[in-house]
């Protein structure tokens, strides 16, 4: 397989790591942050590794067993944000097919005192978004914040790392058997490993002309894209750090009260803002929606979203 060399412009470098470098930061609503200033004592920590520290997969020879051997040895981390135990269930075989290691995060419940708190203080007390509906969405955001500040303060994580996370209704696109979704996996990581940050999957792209092949037959593409959906994706320590000093500075479209509760509305914006993100099977339409692409689809057919569903009440 041939290794493509990736180079990074000084202003590439700079956007792409701006949220890390600027330890002056403002802060403007703590609740979805609220470990940053232990995430700014570890800054220096928190840069891309060196060139020549940089990893690359593609092996001598390019075979099912080298592919397995490398999953085997880098022991990629993921994390399925569900409350559900069939639908974790299910989404850990999808993460088992990647070979990444699945682990489940149990969101707080979107009735429970944590998140009515949260809100009340994220929007200064305004009671006019305190519904079923953006508590769930809440909810998801703080879930995927959580486990991004957990990875931060990971101290067994080396700051090249990645570690991947997906919501659970996720399935592996048909055209992909096990063996080819492990080799499109590697070399995305390293097309993607001077950004830090990648998509498994995402819904109405907006593409840029940057386009590489992960793989033959097929083909099968990679492209830079913006984009909603957050059902899958994957992200260095190095660039975990960088989104979260970064994701009040976003700048949120129409009402900023509501997109800016929604998790996957903020990486759309970095995308759109910062630098667009590679998606892994951009030319992989899913066989549900036609305006979804990628490596990894949400079965909405299985597991339809939940959103607008009413649920049993906590207890």
């Amino acid at each position: 397989m041939t290794f493509i060399s990736l180079k990074v412009t000084m202003i590439f470098q700079v956007l792409v790591c701006f949220g890390i470098i600027a330890s002056t930061v403002s802060v403007t609503r703590s609740v979805v942050q609220t470990n940053l200033a232990n995430i700014k004592d570890h800054l220096e920590h928190l840069q891309r590794p060196p060139e020549e520290f940089d990893w690359e997969w593609t092996p001598d020879v390019d075979t099912n067993d080298a592919t397995e051997l490398f999953f085997r040895n880098k022991k990629f981390q993921g994390w399925v944000v569900s409350n559900k135990e069939h639908r974790y269930n299910h989404s850990k075989t999808v993460l088992e097919q990647l070979g990444i290691l699945p682990n489940q995060y149990i969101p707080e419940h979107y009735q429970s005192q944590v998140i009515q708190r949260a809100m009340e203080d994220y929007h200064a007390g305004n009671q006019k978004y305190l519904t079923d509906k953006y508590k769930k969405v809440f909810s998801n955001r703080l879930a995927f914040t959580d486990l991004f500040q957990k990875f931060v303060n990971d101290t067994s994580a080396d700051v090249g790392s990645w570690r991947f996370f997906f919501e659970d209704d996720v399935a592996l696109h048909p055209f992909l058997t096990q063996s080819l979704a492990r080799r499109l996996l590697a070399r995305g990581m390293e097309v993607a490993a001077a950004d830090g940050i990648l998509y498994l999957g995402i819904c109405g792209p907006s593409k840029s002309r940057e386009k590489v092949v992960l793989s033959n037959p097929g083909p099968v593409e990679a492209t830079r894209c913006s984009g909603a959906c957050t059902h899958a994706f994957g992200l260095t320590k190095w660039k975990t750090g960088g989104f979260l000093t970064y994701m009040d500075k976003l700048r949120m479209p129409e009402d900023a009260n509501v997109t800016s509760m929604y998790f996957d509305q903020l990486m759309q914006a970095y995308g759109e803002q910062v630098h667009k993100i590679w998606v892994l099977g951009s030319n992989l339409v899913s066989p549900q929606e036609k305006n979804h692409i990628g490596m990894v689809f949400q079965d909405r057919t299985n597991y339809p979203s939940v959103i607008n569903t009413r649920e049993p009440s906590l207890r």
